[in-house]
């Protein structure tokens, strides 16, 4: 299982993939993703990383907003 996830870090989100997601967030030096999903293996997690990297900051940030009810897409203006 691989983990797809974004964070936020120095003002940019940042699109990743891990099979470990706690480790990969202390070494980031963030305490939780943003997002974060569950995909079964790392073509599929490859797939959705690249597709996710070629969005806009808005469109990412809708993604965030539907995972995450403590992410506001006020904090884009």
């Amino acid at each position: 299982m691989r983990y797809l996830y974004i964070i936020e870090k120095y003002g940019k989100y940042y699109t990743g993939i891990t099979t470990d997601l706690k480790h990969r967030m202390r070494q980031h030096g963030v305490n939780k993703p943003l997002y974060k999903k569950a995909l079964p293996d790392k073509g599929t997690a490859s797939r959705r990383e690249r597709e996710i990297k070629g969005w806009t900051r808005k469109k990412k940030a809708v993604l965030i907003a539907k995972f995450n009810s403590e992410f506001t897409l006020n904090k884009m203006k």
